[in-house]
């Protein structure tokens, strides 16, 4: 006699209030030599430790994501039709990211020295937590939480009970607990709005995430 089942999946969900302000760093300039555009690289380098310094942190908070420095072409029109390709220079990109705490008023020390003494750095916020693990088991019980009660609700209207759990299809990926502030909110980054040496009254929403974990039940008459 064949088990008769049930497959149910469950949806978990998580909302988790963030602990890392993420200041993101995107350096980009054009020299006329590549000894010019990686000893602007470096000298950025150092003035973004100096920061760190001056602020009394930890000088190895930054962290680089991206390093590049590529020849820099333009296109050359002729009466309005393309004709060649001039070398102009060497074009420096870097992406650079600083985790801070959740302090305004460092963050707008920080965002104040970036805009005004950094010109080829345009800036970005972000928001994280420090440990995505936690969040991601309260998530997986949530989802087994959900689940369950589904099958118990199912079985129950059609006069059935649940037997014993025969599969759980569960695969495991980082969740995504981040959230960048969108260009036209982030009016904070820009140099003119940089005035004020007080705190930023920033409040971030939550970081939510959702995954869904399916179970299979034995199921039994009666």
């Amino acid at each position: 006699m064949s088990t008769k089942t049930i497959t149910v999946t469950g949806s978990g969900s998580v909302s988790v209030k963030p602990d890392i302000t993420r200041v993101n760093l995107s350096i980009s300039a054009v020299k006329p030599t590549y000894i010019e555009s990686y000893e602007l690289a470096q000298d950025y380098n150092r003035q973004i430790k100096g920061f760190m310094r001056r602020l009394k942190l930890d000088d190895k908070l930054p962290k680089t994501t991206r390093f590049q420095i590529d020849k820099k072409k333009e296109s050359v029109y002729v009466n309005g039709n393309y004709s060649h390709e001039k070398f102009v220079g060497y074009k420096l990109s870097q992406e650079v990211h600083i985790d801070l705490g959740m302090d305004n008023l460092i963050l707008g020390k920080v965002l104040k020295m970036v805009a005004t003494e950094m010109v080829d750095t345009e800036i970005s916020i972000s928001y994280t937590v420090s440990d995505s693990k936690q969040a991601q088991y309260d998530l997986i019980e949530d989802a087994a939480r959900d689940a369950k009660e589904k099958a118990l609700r199912i079985t129950r209207a059609v006069g059935c009970t649940l037997g014993d759990i025969l599969t759980i299809n569960y695969s495991w990926r980082n969740i995504n607990l981040y959230r960048e502030l969108p260009y036209e909110d982030a009016y904070l980054v820009r140099p003119c709005a940089l005035t004020s040496e007080g705190p930023l009254d920033i409040e971030p929403e939550d970081l939510k995430a959702s995954d869904d974990v399916t179970f299979v039940w034995e199921i039994k008459q009666g």
